[in-house]
């Protein structure tokens, strides 16, 4: 019988069971097949980055990121449950290949009925080794909170931290990088469409981890429709994966503007701030995150995260007490010594 942690991840597959028996059975219509396999293939990320989180050996910091998609590229979580040998070579490589049919559906690519097949082969398969694989022999250690955390941090003088200097030693160089790319820029601008098709395009590409080629999507769209949230949001999250903090700001600036309340802008900030090592502020805006939506998990994770890179472990156990049940989790089964620095 499954362990409480393999039944978590299991989950996701018996919501999706009845549409997998019926992509198994042929007994959709291509139309609906096409949106069963990609039902499946969001059940099965879903179910894989439970695992992770569930994952002793996995360091604290990686388990604290798993169920966020933003935080843990679906390529990234595959890559360390292999690394832990938790799910078999085969079942990584078919994995991959439903997430590559989930991203060509989702861009109105054609359906073919091999898409069926692996996506049930997949659901299979994923519940046999959650099932059969052994735990990890590493022990789970419980938390101790010794003292609340500080619901008054300090704000930020600036809304947002200095740029990181990028390393470049020959200016001359990167100014004619860049002058080429805006001449290729300008070319292309012309010649491709920007509609809805384009924001579309942008979040398979970012999602598949491919952030450049997601970032001119974005772009183009956002300079046809300069009002839209969404747009900015993800240019801001692409530079700051790409640790191109100084374009970062700039994008969660005009986010701001459009809609300074948005639990994800905020929620994104705070995450600007972390990765620039503004820990106070960080913190200051995941909570500001959270009082706007008490359920942004992401926004749980940015704030236990900031707390312990700034050295207060205990405000983030305290935190960790009040936090969903798939955040404390995550505190409840890591070691002692897997504190993030």
């Amino acid at each position: 019988m499954a362990g409480n942690a393999d039944e978590s991840a299991l989950r996701p597959l018996h919501r999706v069971e009845a549409v997998a028996a019926s992509l198994r059975a042929g007994e959709l219509a291509p139309d609906e097949a096409r949106g069963a396999v990609v039902q499946v293939a969001a059940a099965v990320d879903a179910s894989l980055r439970r695992l992770l989180r569930d994952l002793p050996s996995a360091s604290f910091e990686v388990r604290l990121r798993a169920l966020d998609a933003d935080e843990l590229r679906a390529d990234e979580v595959l890559a360390e449950l292999r690394q832990h040998e938790r799910i078999s070579m085969e079942l990584a490589a078919a994995v991959h290949e439903l997430f590559e049919a989930r991203r060509r559906l989702g861009q109105g690519g054609e359906y073919g009925g091999d898409d069926a097949a692996l996506a049930a082969r997949v659901t299979g398969r994923l519940e046999q080794e959650i099932v059969e694989a052994p735990p990890a022999p590493r022990p789970a250690a419980a938390p101790t909170a010794t003292a609340p955390a500080d619901e008054t941090l300090a704000q930020p003088e600036e809304p947002f931290p200095e740029p990181v200097p990028r390393g470049w030693r020959r200016p001359w160089l990167w100014a004619a990088g860049v002058a080429f790319l805006l001449i290729v820029a300008a070319v292309v601008w012309w010649s491709v469409p920007r509609g809805r098709g384009e924001m579309a395009q942008g979040v398979a590409l970012f999602r598949s981890g491919a952030y450049a080629d997601a970032a001119s999507h974005f772009y183009r769209y956002a300079q046809a429709h300069p009002n839209d949230l969404t747009a900015h949001l993800y240019l801001a999250r692409i530079h700051r994966r790409l640790h191109r903090y100084d374009l970062a700001a700039p994008e969660l600036r005009k986010a701001l503007e459009i809609a300074p309340d948005d639990p994800g802008v905020v929620t994104e900030l705070g995450f600007l701030m972390l990765d620039t090592r503004h820990y106070d502020q960080a913190a200051a805006r995941f909570k500001d995150a959270l009082r706007l939506d008490p359920e942004n998990t992401s926004a749980w994770v940015g704030l236990v995260r900031a707390l312990r890179d700034s050295g207060q472990s205990a405000a983030a156990d305290q935190v960790l007490l009040h936090a969903p049940d798939a955040v404390r989790a995550l505190l409840a089964q890591a070691p002692p010594d897997t504190t993030a620095p």
